[in-house]
């Protein structure tokens, strides 16, 4: 048998998944996904191979 605060945990979890599922997710697969953000960090300013020059940038 289950102890009390598991059920109760197990309860409430789905609860909250139902009040806030996406109603408009409902329908979508997966494929339907946007792309992900990209970044550019404008390149590397430190040679890292270069112990001493990485220090002196930080």
């Amino acid at each position: 048998m289950l102890p009390y605060f598991h059920i109760v945990d197990m309860v409430t979890h789905m609860w909250l998944r139902l009040v806030f599922a996406d109603p408009d997710a409902a329908g979508k697969e997966t494929g339907d996904l946007h792309p992900l953000p990209s970044w550019s960090s404008g390149g590397q300013r430190v040679d890292i191979s270069n112990r001493e020059e990485f220090y002196g940038a930080m």
